[in-house]
């Protein structure tokens, strides 16, 4: 049995890797139906990022496009 998708919870991220963030920008929304869940899904969320005073963002997102036509 596949697993059912809750779209209920979820992520909107209004900033991603590379963007110029403020002190009061709002950097993303998450949804929960359950208040524990949300406290949980928060603090991975914030270890999950890390902010810089100082633009790190040297690195390639997309490294390579391989065609099904090129296995």
């Amino acid at each position: 049995k596949e697993s059912e998708i809750d779209m209920t919870v979820g992520i909107h991220l209004n900033k991603h890797l590379g963007d110029a963030i403020h002190s009061t920008d709002e950097i993303a929304v998450l949804y929960a139906n359950d208040e524990q869940k949300l406290k949980s899904a928060y603090e991975r969320f914030v270890k999950a990022y890390t902010l810089s005073a100082i633009n790190t963002f040297d690195n390639k997102i997309i490294y390579e496009v391989i065609t099904k036509e090129e296995l």
